[in-house]
């Protein structure tokens, strides 16, 4: 931002106004999520997140880099809140439970490369 002639102060303004943004997308997702397959609901969300984040990448005016910024925070916390939803469905009702726990558990585990890669010499 700062190569385009947006000052560090101004951008911080953006980033305030896009920020504004994230609890209105679990909003808007409870607006259709019970009228259409949550797996839609992800797949077109991650299609709006990648036309969001090329068009971010191109914006250079205030209204653009806002713009882009807000669709990318919507369509991200959107994806988030049906993703949330959707994981407890892929399991058997009799091991939802368990099965989800043990998703949550390996999601917070560092990558397997970290794990096997050598110490430094």
């Amino acid at each position: 931002m700062i190569s385009s002639g947006i000052t560090v102060p101004r951008s911080l303004g953006y980033t305030f106004l896009i920020a504004i943004a994230a609890p209105i997308g679990p909003g808007a997702g409870l607006l259709f999520t019970d009228r259409i397959e949550r797996k839609w609901i992800i797949a077109g969300a991650a299609l709006a997140i990648a036309a969001s984040g090329l068009a971010f990448t191109q914006a250079h005016g205030m209204f653009g880099v806002i713009a882009c910024g807000v669709s990318l925070t919507l369509a991200n916390n959107i994806l988030s809140f049906a993703y949330h939803g959707y994981q407890p469905e892929l399991f058997p009702t009799r091991i939802r439970a368990r099965a989800v726990g043990l998703r949550l558990f390996l999601s917070r585990l560092p990558p397997c490369s970290a794990l096997l890669s050598s110490p430094p010499s």
